[in-house]
């Protein structure tokens, strides 16, 4: 059976987060969430805010993008020219804020941010899979140690 990739793990390797990733970890919660086994399990909630420049509704591939760029910089990933020529009719929000909950063995925000950065890139991954073996189901993204959601 293979391992499921949204499963509670740990970083492999400590090195020093940049100074973006520790700014996000800042806010946010941490709180226990019981035991699996001898390890205690630590829930970690992220609010990561993407402004979107016109109305409309933004693709799940451009959450992930920007939301990942948010961790990694601190600065939003530009939105492709074609997200920009064609915008809905609908007005929305320009400004929606990305949920991110995860659960860790780990009660340090920083290393649930690495993971949880390693994890919207296997989302995107899963997006541009062309060979059809993998899937995406789109926003929410709900399973049961790693939750991503548009907060409404």
């Amino acid at each position: 059976m293979d391992p499921d990739a949204m499963d509670i793990d740990t970083p492999q390797h400590h090195q020093q987060p940049p100074q973006s990733l520790i700014q996000v970890a800042a806010a946010g919660t941490t709180a226990p969430r019981g035991y699996i086994g001898n390890n205690q399990v630590f829930r970690h909630t992220f609010e990561i805010e993407i402004r979107n420049p016109v109305p409309g509704r933004m693709p799940d591939l451009e959450i992930l993008r920007t939301a990942r760029a948010r961790i990694r910089t601190g600065v939003q990933a530009p939105i492709p020219p074609t997200r920009l020529s064609y915008p809905s009719q609908r007005p929305v929000r320009r400004n929606l804020v990305l949920l991110i909950i995860i659960d860790t063995f780990s009660m340090d925000r920083q290393d649930a941010l690495v993971i949880a950065d390693w994890r919207l890139h296997f989302m995107i991954e899963m997006i541009h899979d062309a060979q059809g073996l993998g899937w995406f189901p789109g926003l929410p993204w709900m399973h049961d140690h790693f939750q991503v959601r548009v907060a409404v």
